[in-house]
């Protein structure tokens, strides 16, 4: 059962969904320099292996990285902090290595292989 927010009658999920679809369509419609900017695209050129390696990154942490202090709050600001930079960094880092060249070639197989077909003209 979804527990749902007093204010609105929604799930808060669904007006977390509603927020990032306005945000992202009024910044269609307008370019603003609050998401239009270099950390922004930083963040969607890399996304997806963002997504992919930010929870086996966290796993590794908690599970090789002792506490550093007693309190809670430093060791999850530590943890956050930490988390955030090397996923950026291994993103970054298997996208230029990794993807970039896969794509590279499998975007020159399929482009050879795509040109030895027949293409029909209806014209003649």
């Amino acid at each position: 059962v979804l527990e749902r927010n007093t204010l609105l009658g929604y799930s808060n999920e669904m007006l977390f969904g509603i927020f990032f679809f306005t945000l992202s369509f009024s910044q269609y419609l307008h370019k603003s320099m609050i998401i239009d900017n270099p950390f922004f695209r930083l963040l969607g050129r890399y996304s997806y292996p963002i997504y992919l390696l930010h929870y086996l990154n966290i796993k590794l942490y908690i599970k090789y990285i002792p506490n550093i202090s007693d309190n809670i709050v430093i060791n999850w600001v530590i943890l956050y902090i930490v988390i955030i930079i090397f996923t950026l960094l291994i993103s970054i880092v298997s996208t230029k290595f990794i993807e970039e060249p896969l794509v590279k070639v499998l975007k020159s197989f399929f482009i050879k292989k795509n040109s030895k077909r027949i293409h029909f003209n209806p014209k003649n």
